[in-house]
């Protein structure tokens, strides 16, 4: 059931006396159609990878149930968390997130138990006090429930990862959180624009016109409202989804991805880049039982493999539009 949540703010990187700037680090947020897919799982190992890699990256546990990510990476659950924010228990911020045994990798600790009385993501602050960290990279686990504060914060993110499984179901949920995300992103580049019900105001009218896609919906913004129009599609374009494939079996299926990326590009008139596929691999639930990261005792699978890749693509984006 979606909530009516504010979209986190994100601070800016000033100068305050003569101070240095802060650099802010880039934040990688993790969301997958439904659950299954994995996201947790490449989230906690690109997280370990980055590490080995020489950077200082944060794992943000903020999945609504079952957060997991302290277990992918071997380690016991931390007794500080957001609750202990709230409950008084832990002082600031930077209290509920511990080193790993990975040098340069630490965790943000998740909600102990289910059901809480929070959401992480119902945290309007989660995204503006990980900016906020001396990190390189923050990876946040976001889950997959469809709510405006998950939507709020993929969309606040330097580089918003979907994570889809190559299967029916995954596919069709992966098309539900796709239109939900870019309704949620009208509305926000609305607000951000001072253009509040502009495109309500055209929907009303959408079927007459010939409205079948929300492309077709863009246009015809542009159309009949020329300045404003332009400047919220221009808005919405702004932001960039890239999507990962896990648990691939063939090539075939790996294909899949170029095929989400053309719906997206066709149907919702966004730019998505393909960042590439994870084999399917029986060494993954191995590593998974075995509470330990893949690269510890798998380090020369096929999977591993795949992982390196897709971090290296990360890390060498050289066009992220950072949410400044």
């Amino acid at each position: 059931m979606f909530t009516n949540d504010q979209i986190p703010p994100v601070p800016s990187e000033e100068k305050q006396g003569g101070e240095k700037k802060h650099k802010k680090p880039i934040i990688i947020a993790f969301a997958g159609g439904k659950g299954g897919t994995g996201q947790s799982f490449v989230a906690a190992n690109m997280g370990v990878l980055l590490s080995r890699f020489g950077h200082s990256a944060i794992l943000a546990d903020a999945q609504r149930w079952g957060c997991n990510l302290h277990s992918l990476v071997g380690m016991e659950r931390p007794a500080l968390d957001i609750d202990s924010l709230e409950d008084g228990e832990a002082e600031k911020f930077e209290d509920i997130i511990f080193p790993t045994s990975f040098d340069r990798l630490k965790l943000m600790n998740g909600i102990k138990e289910a059901p809480s009385r929070h959401t992480i993501t119902n945290q309007p602050y989660l995204i503006e006090e990980l900016s906020k960290q001396d990190v390189e990279y923050c990876l946040v686990d976001l889950g997959s429930h469809l709510s405006f504060s998950l939507m709020d914060h993929f969309l606040n993110a330097d580089i918003p990862l979907l994570v889809a499984t190559p299967e029916p179901t995954s596919m069709e949920r992966t098309y539900e959180f796709l239109k939900n995300l870019f309704f949620r992103l009208v509305k926000s580049s609305e607000m951000k624009l001072g253009l509040e019900g502009l495109v309500d105001k055209i929907m009303l009218e959408g079927r007459k016109l010939g409205v079948r896609t929300p492309h077709d919906l863009m246009e015809v913004v542009k159309f009949y409202e020329t300045r404003d129009g332009e400047k919220l599609v221009a808005k919405i374009r702004e932001f960039k989804l890239y999507i990962v494939l896990n648990q691939v079996k063939s090539k075939a299926e790996a294909s899949w991805g170029n095929g989400v990326v053309s719906l997206c590009q066709r149907y919702f008139g966004l730019p998505v880049e393909y960042l590439g596929s994870i084999v399917f691999d029986s060494v993954v639930g191995n590593s998974v039982r075995r509470r330990e990261a893949l690269h510890v005792s798998h380090s020369n699978s096929d999977v591993a493999k795949d992982l390196e890749r897709l971090v290296h693509r990360i890390s060498s984006q050289k066009n992220i539009s950072r949410k400044d």
